[in-house]
């Protein structure tokens, strides 16, 4: 675990590129500060993580643990004087008087135009804190800075102070850290539905604080040592805690990390997260109904989820409000896996003959698995789960086959309005039977456009297909299929010939764009097509906020396609008036390959996505589209 600890000079270097920006910003802003948090500076950190960045625009009365030292002269003679002479001042000088949109402007013009070494520049004004993202060429770090976020800097000061306090906190948060990320439940990449690092520091934190472990003290007794000690508020807040070692009591009772390791698993096991409330304020696990009846009048406020996590200092805030319940369930199945684990003779002390024990049995066991999902993201469309108009049933009561093409193709062009019209993705078709057209997003209709008629069983659009098709009664009732012929096999249910868009498997090996990951998932059924699709923003990033608004418009209320081209429209926009929100190559481009399975007595398509480029912002993207495209499919109807 020690090699993969931040060593004093990766914390330096961090702090160097704090002194150089602040260096800057006080070419503008003289009693500017900008200082670390979280990761880099509480103890907890992993070499790698990310710098995140606070910007005090008056820092006189600011007493933070971790603030930067003043700009030494060397600093300030790397600022590029021409640009800073070049430099329009006058939209700087009331910073303190503009809204956040405008500041974030602000700021990313200041940092892209004369802090040296800084590139991929992009403000999120609509995060739940504003920040500004780029990176730094020189250290290699990637940053995040926010402005006047004193709750951040507070939070990292009690976060290390509960480090200080027991020599087992800081290994037992690393070990679950390593743990949750190998397992694929923690560590977001971009905007995600896993638990941050954050939030998984507090649940461990908070079982170190029940009663039957007692290793550390809750934030309330922190505060209850501190009686003759300053009171320190922010954003309306109590965030007094005494922090210092000698003044806190010896509470901890003598207990070991394997103990301890061992312990959380059980504690956690036991606990139905939907319906509780992880609590380090006060060192407990309340049930939903009883916090909501004790929670003050700003703790109202929080909004309860499939997972809740109370931030210690800011009541009303759930640090675990972007997990969904899918990342809930595989985090109750993974802990439970771990106990049992734990309480196998594999956990002992290894006897010479086993290679894995103690926690590289927990890390280690399951990474094949881990790492496939790490490369690709599938998504799987069942034609027993679709909503069928009554058309549709009609047309092909007498063609099982032909209504599973049917369905097949208006899946195709339900992707392409969603992808290209809802979402603006620039796509491309790759094909080998030379009928590229056939399904050319550029030529194709939008699915609300596509004309469907059959006689004597053939399927009659745009597409040149004149083979009839075999006939076999077919009847569905709420979108499930059941063949009336007993001697057929289940499987001519997805026998239909869509040779007209079927290339090999070798297809996707062959294309003119490579993956830059191999993909190590291998997935069954017939290969359909393969396409790239490309975007230059991350248009899944800031859309809640934007959809708040315009659903209220009565043109939207009704039509859920309109209401998402609408968001997108404006999230592009917004990210191009930010400045530079290009992906580091110029665009993320995704391989797309389609798949159609006979499974169970069902035909389902599966959506195999891969990233071509911008790997991590493709990942982010996988957990948005996910259940993006799903909800859309689930409101609309097969004509």
């Amino acid at each position: 675990m020690a090699q993969l600890q931040l060593s004093p000079d990766d914390v330096n270097l961090r702090y160097l590129v704090c002194r150089l920006l602040q260096s800057v910003f006080q070419e503008f802003m003289p009693y500017a500060a900008v200082a670390p948090y979280g990761s880099s500076v509480n103890s907890y950190g992993v070499k790698g993580c990310d710098l995140d960045l606070n910007l005090t625009i008056d820092s006189r009365n600011l007493m933070y643990e971790f603030s930067t030292p003043d700009a030494e002269d060397e600093i300030v003679e790397k600022i590029d004087k021409k640009n800073l002479k070049d430099f329009d001042e006058s939209e700087t000088m009331d910073i303190d008087d503009n809204d956040d949109s405008v500041i974030m402007e602000i700021i990313c013009k200041i940092i892209r135009q004369l802090v040296p070494g800084v590139k991929h520049v992009r403000g999120i004004p609509l995060a739940r804190k504003p920040v500004v993202k780029f990176s730094h060429s020189q250290s290699g770090l990637l940053c995040d800075i926010s402005i006047n976020n004193r709750l951040a800097l507070r939070n990292t000061e009690l976060l290390a102070f509960y480090g200080k306090l027991n020599a087992v906190v800081r290994p037992l948060v690393f070990a679950i850290r390593q743990w949750a990320k190998i397992k694929q439940i923690a560590g977001n990449v971009g905007a995600g539905p896993k638990l941050t690092n954050y939030a998984l520091t507090l649940l461990v934190i908070t079982y170190l604080q029940m009663e039957e472990v007692k290793v550390l003290p809750s934030v309330k007794e922190l505060q209850a040592a501190n009686e003759d000690g300053d009171e320190c508020i922010i954003d309306g807040w109590n965030c007094t805690f005494n922090c210092d070692v000698n003044n806190v009591a010896s509470i901890a009772k003598e207990n070991s990390l394997d103990n301890l390791l061992v312990g959380f698993y059980k504690f956690y096991a036991t606990v139905d997260f939907s319906r509780n409330v992880i609590c380090p304020r006060k060192g407990k696990i309340i049930p939903i109904e009883m916090f909501q009846t004790e929670a003050g009048e700003k703790e109202k406020e929080f909004k309860c989820g499939c997972l809740n996590v109370q931030d210690p200092l800011e009541l009303s805030h759930n640090v675990a409000g972007n997990v969904n319940e899918k990342t809930v369930k595989r985090l109750a199945g993974e802990i439970k896996v771990a106990q049992v684990r734990c309480q196998s003779k594999r956990f002992s002390k290894s006897d010479g003959e086993r290679k894995l024990w103690g926690l590289m049995l927990l890390v280690k066991e399951g990474t094949s698995d881990s790492l496939k999902a790490e490369v690709t993201g599938c998504l799987e469309v069942g034609f027993g789960n679709c909503t069928f108009s009554d058309s549709f049933k009609s047309r092909w009561d007498g063609n099982q086959n032909g209504a599973i093409v049917e369905w097949v193709h208006q899946v195709m062009l339900f992707y392409k309005t969603v992808l290209q019209d809802v979402l603006k993705f620039d796509c491309h078709v790759e094909s080998l039977d030379g009928k590229e057209d056939m399904f050319d997003m550029n030529n194709q209709p939008t699915f609300e456009e596509v004309e469907v008629t059959s006689s004597n069983g053939s399927l009659k659009r745009h597409l040149e297909d004149d083979s009839s098709l075999p006939t076999k009664k077919l009847k569905m009732d709420g979108g499930e299929v059941h063949n009336e012929n007993p001697q057929t096999s289940d499987t001519s249910l997805c026998s239909a010939d869509v040779s007209f868009i079927s290339s090999t498997d070798s297809h996707a090996i062959d294309m003119d764009v490579q993956s830059s990951t191999s993909s190590v998932i291998s997935l069954p059924g017939e290969h359909l097509i393969t396409y790239i699709c490309k975007t230059k923003f991350p248009m899944w990033i800031g859309r809640r906020k934007h959809k708040r608004m315009l659903m209220k418009a009565p043109e939207y209320k009704s039509n859920v396609f309109a209401l998402e081209r609408a968001v997108t429209t404006k999230v592009v926009k917004e990210q191009e008036l930010m400045g530079d929100v290009n992906f580091k190559s110029g665009s993320m481009s995704l391989q797309l390959h389609l798949r159609k399975v006979f499974e169970d007595g069902s035909c389902k398509l599966i959506l195999k996505m891969e990233p071509v480029t911008e790997e991590i912002e493709c990942k982010s993207f996988f957990h948005f589209f996910d259940n993006f495209f799903l909800k859309l499919l689930s409101e609309h109807t097969f004509q």
